[in-house]
């Protein structure tokens, strides 16, 4: 319902144009840029190596001198930050250890969570993400926008070694 609300008044605001999600998208894509963003599930993975990824991860973020420092599986990129998420919900309550982030000096930004740790393995989630402001760009697949990046993320994670693939099992 949403939708179809948004299209009658975008078709109400705007009759010479087609009043369709994708004119919609086309013309916010335009004004505001886009954000390419893509979601890698690695599930039904051994605890054990699940938590291995995590804490490989965990230590770099937390080790002094990564800020500013060379992305290590694409050395032509800076980290400019990283750490250990956390909110503060509307009620005043936190919620700590909700992913580990890196964020490099090209915009693109990676989260990796960790869940379902029970007695049929767990689930890695890996969140990858970058704006872009390039026109000539907008009209790509996620995937194929963030393949560099994604090929990077996935060579420093370690997945070949520790998980024995790099392929996920679900891509959203």
């Amino acid at each position: 319902m949403a939708w179809l609300n948004i299209l009658a008044i975008y078709n109400k605001h705007h009759p010479e144009n087609e009043a369709s999600i994708k004119t919609i998208q086309n013309e916010f894509w335009a004004k505001y840029g886009r954000t390419f963003f893509t979601r890698y599930d690695f599930e039904k993975v051994e605890t054990e190596k699940a938590n291995k990824i995590v804490d490989q991860l965990r230590a770099y973020v937390t080790k002094s001198g990564v800020v500013n420092s060379a992305f290590p599986a694409d050395e032509s990129l800076k980290v400019t930050d990283c750490g250990d998420f956390s909110y503060t919900d509307l009620d005043g309550s936190v919620s700590d250890h909700q992913g580990l982030y890196v964020k490099l000096s090209n915009g693109a930004r990676f989260v990796l969570r960790l869940s379902g740790t029970g007695s049929s393995g767990a689930t890695i989630r890996l969140y990858i993400e970058k704006y872009c402001d390039d026109k000539s760009q907008y009209q790509q697949t996620a995937e194929e926008y963030l393949k560099p990046i994604i090929n990077s993320v996935i060579k420093f994670l370690n997945f070949k070694q520790v998980l024995g693939t790099e392929e996920p099992t679900v891509r959203t």
